[in-house]
């Protein structure tokens, strides 16, 4: 009957008679808008194959008040059409002739169920459900993930910083109460309206196999509350589905549960893409499920390990850029409090940038996922990739670098093309000369340190050790060949921007006192006399300073 699932009326003996005069069947039909030619012809050849007479085409219909619906698990109603046809009966012979009445439910989910003592339930054979074929799924069986969904449970949105907080992690919402009949028929809902996108190929629901249960033993599902918890711990105490394995219980009483679903998703898949989309597509439907359903039902959190672990990486990669950005800031600033120099405090964060981005390219070259572990050491290594390259400009800018004689290597005198060079020139040589040898020094013993990490058996340990060669090898080159070629090359000559700090004078400048030449001093002998009125006389021979090399510029 297409989509009609009908009931016949068992008549009694008593009821029968072959004296009766040609009685009229009775059919009432639920659901259809209208009863046309070819549905009551239908209806006419569905009952002849059930009974051991012919029977007539049912005549016209007779609309009756409108039908109202309504199951009791799921607890969905419907108001359907109600119609009232006869039909003819011919039974052959001397046959008895008994009464004939249907019931038939058509383009409606919803059916009532009949008193099986009173009416024979002539149901269509069941359609074999539609499962996946293997030849369909994208990865194979054994290889797919599993995610689960638990209700009743209350997440913790942090963990304490003092304390064992395994114990804080999750609680039983106050709110979720199983027994209620409506959060049963929510909870079995969830996993019969499942759409195609969450690819799931398996399920484990256990309040659906607790209703088939008890549907079998001739109970009603759902179960009312008062008799719900006995009922439930009755099935799980006899084994069924797996005893209590997806449920929490507490005094014999259910306060959460979880249901699994294997879904066509590989385990550990790196398909970023792929596993945020189908994420995405169980946070809609999750989101959506629990603003339908009752209080007493909802809260329901669905969690995977292969996209737990996508949002890590992710967020691990979100973390390392803000970090760095904040990194970056702080040498900036570290350095322009320093040496009041925006150049050199540029050049210091470009320094540390590439220190960073060579980390960044030793972890892809060695074929590691940037995970926790990489970014705490990424972050943490930052400290070596920003000192060593601070050392050598805070030298450069001191006061120091050129009023003191440092002998420059004849290779960078020649590039002296003016002043401003020859004082780049002074002033790297100085920081080089001064600091650099002590950052080599740090330099050889943190990569001494983190060399015996390499060979350990933990991969923690060498990843720490191989990162940490890494990093000091990159700080060294960059603070011992990079920053020195950028400040010989284009360094402040007067860093900072102190005002009290002046300009050096120029030799060609004419306001200048005229000095006298050392020649003119070389036989020089002075006296000091003292201050007259104090009645001391002296006089005292100076040595002769230029045999001491000493330059005398003016007294």
């Amino acid at each position: 009957m297409g989509g009609c699932s009908c009931f016949q009326r068992r008549v009694q003996v008593s009821e029968c008679n072959a004296s009766l005069q040609q009685p009229r069947g009775l059919l009432h039909v639920a659901g259809a808008a209208e009863m046309d030619k070819p549905l009551r012809e239908a209806f006419r050849s569905y009952i002849t194959s059930r009974s051991s007479f012919e029977v007539g085409t049912p005549g016209e219909a007779k609309s009756l008040v409108p039908l109202k619906l309504q199951e009791w698990r799921t607890g969905t109603s419907d108001v359907v059409p109600w119609q009232q046809s006869t039909f003819d009966t011919f039974p052959a012979g001397s046959q008895s002739i008994c009464p004939v009445e249907y019931v038939c439910y058509c383009k409606t989910a919803l059916r009532c169920e009949m008193d099986s003592a009173k009416w024979i339930r002539y149901s269509q054979m069941a359609t074999p459900e539609r499962r996946l074929q293997q030849e369909t799924w994208r990865v194979p069986f054994k290889q797919q993930d599993w995610v689960r969904v638990t209700f009743g449970l209350q997440m913790a949105n942090s963990t304490p910083l003092i304390g064992d907080h395994r114990s804080s992690t999750w609680s039983f919402r106050e709110s979720f109460k199983v027994q209620d009949p409506w959060a049963q028929r929510d909870l079995a809902r969830f996993c019969e309206e499942m759409p195609k996108e969450l690819l799931v190929t398996r399920n484990w629901c256990w309040m659906n196999e607790f209703a088939k249960q008890i549907i079998k033993e001739g109970l009603r599902f759902p179960v009312i509350a008062s008799s719900f918890d006995a009922v439930a711990y009755e099935f799980v105490s006899k084994g069924r589905f797996y005893r209590d394995y997806y449920l929490w219980l507490e005094d014999a009483k259910v306060k959460a549960l979880y249901f699994s679903f294997q879904v066509d998703l590989e385990r550990g898949d790196r398909s970023h893409k792929h596993v945020m989309d189908l994420k995405s597509k169980w946070d809609r439907y999750v989101e959506a499920w629990n603003g339908a359903a009752v209080r007493e039902a909802s809260g329901a959190v669905h969690i995977c390990k292969t996209w737990k672990s996508t949002a890590i990486q992710t967020a691990a990669v979100e973390s390392l850029v803000a970090t760095s950005a904040v990194v970056l800031s702080l040498a900036f600033c570290g350095m322009f409090v320093f040496t009041r120099s925006f150049v050199l405090s540029l050049f210091v964060s470009l320094s540390t940038a590439g220190v960073m981005v060579g980390l960044l390219f030793f972890i892809v070259a060695m074929s590691w996922d940037i995970g926790f572990v990489e970014v705490v050491a990424i972050v943490y290594f930052a400290g070596y990739a920003v000192t060593y390259s601070l050392h050598i400009a805070h030298k450069y800018c001191s006061d120091e670098a050129v009023s003191r004689d440092i002998a420059v290597q004849p290779s960078l005198q020649a590039l002296a093309r003016d002043e401003r060079a020859a004082i780049r020139i002074q002033r790297t040589s100085y920081a080089f000369t001064s600091i650099g040898f002590a950052t080599m020094g740090s330099a050889a013993t943190t990569a001494g340190a983190s060399f015996f990490l390499v060979p350990c058996t933990l991969v923690l340990f060498q990843k720490l050790g191989s990162m940490c060669l890494a990093v000091v090898l990159a700080s060294a080159i960059a603070a011992q060949v990079f920053l020195p070629a950028v400040l010989l090359t284009c360094g402040p000559a007067q860093p900072g921007c102190s005002c009290d700090r002046k300009k050096p004078p120029s030799p060609d400048d004419a306001s200048l006192p005229t000095e006298t030449s050392p020649e003119e001093y070389s036989n020089a002998e002075f006296t000091l006399t003292g201050e007259a009125g104090t009645g001391v006389g002296f006089e005292e021979k100076l040595p002769n300073y230029a045999s001491d090399g000493c330059e005398i510029s003016h007294l």
